[in-house]
């Protein structure tokens, strides 16, 4: 699928994220950016008493943030 996708915008488009487990990100078009990070991920610290033993168990909230160029292309 990706191969006749990538065949109908005239680029090659290939699957490097498919086994990730975390936020990684992969900008597939246009094609001068590929390969390039969409956005990265930033842990949010809690603020609050609640939201700080929540972290204590493992309960992290994360802020993905656009990258440079994912603001370029965009932008």
């Amino acid at each position: 699928m990706m191969t006749h996708l990538g065949e109908s915008l005239g680029i090659e488009l290939s699957i490097k994220l498919i086994n990730s487990a975390d936020w990684k990100s992969n900008i597939l078009y246009p094609e001068q950016f590929n390969g390039k990070e969409l956005w990265v991920p930033k842990e949010v610290k809690p603020k609050s008493f609640l939201g700080k033993i929540k972290a204590l168990f493992g309960s992290t909230k994360i802020e993905l943030i656009l990258t440079e160029t994912a603001k370029e292309i965009l932008g």
